[in-house]
């Protein structure tokens, strides 16, 4: 009886899954087969879980060569891109609308070591021909990654999701303390302001 209870579970959080997982293959550039071993059949789905119910998704990989500018794509290396690039698409469909700033924070471990945010940009692409000079052809939105300075990534709080390489750097190490060791301090702050007005 559990594994039939087992197996149902399964199927009901990869069927919810699916429509992430392919849209999510499409924008990536990448393929998605159900007839592969079902061990990496299961991947992209469970990266939908990992991202499905978090207010905010910390990461890290390295970019995967130049950002793709007109897309919707996170354009980073490993299984890493799938949750993240689910996460975008999660929060657009939850809100109704294209926000801003996503919660959204990488520290990219490649070219830069440095911290970014995801946003949600709406760029005017001008026509060329001569009857439209200087009128909007497409307003279009695309992703884009914003170098932030550490301070201003968020302190881990409420649900959340951290997620990245399995082969963290020396710089990406450090930053992930750097970024823990804040909440203990962030913790500190609210008792003490709690403290102080009882």
């Amino acid at each position: 009886m559990a594994t039939m209870r087992s197996a149902t579970l399964m199927s009901s959080w990869t069927q919810r899954a699916s429509s992430y997982v392919v849209e999510a293959a499409h924008v990536l550039g990448r393929r998605f087969s159900h007839t592969s071993k079902k061990y990496v059949r299961n991947l992209p789905p469970r990266n939908y879980l990992q991202i499905r119910d978090v207010e905010t998704v910390y990461a890290v990989a390295a970019f995967e060569g130049s950002p793709n500018l007109g897309v919707f794509s996170v354009d980073i290396t490993g299984g890493t891109a799938w949750a993240t690039q689910m996460f975008v698409m999660r929060h657009i469909r939850d809100d109704g609308q294209q926000p801003r700033s996503l919660p959204l924070y990488l520290f990219e471990q490649g070219m830069h070591n440095h911290w970014f945010q995801g946003e949600i940009i709406k760029v005017c692409k001008m026509m060329s021909d001569q009857l439209s000079i200087g009128k909007p052809d497409i307003i279009k939105e695309i992703f884009i990654w914003r170098p932030i300075d550490a301070a201003a990534v968020p302190v881990p709080s409420k649900a959340y999701a951290g997620i990245g390489s399995r082969e963290l750097r020396p710089e990406a190490i450090k930053a992930m303390k750097d970024l823990f060791a804040r909440i203990g301090d962030f913790e500190k702050q609210v008792v003490t302001k709690h403290l102080s007005l009882q």
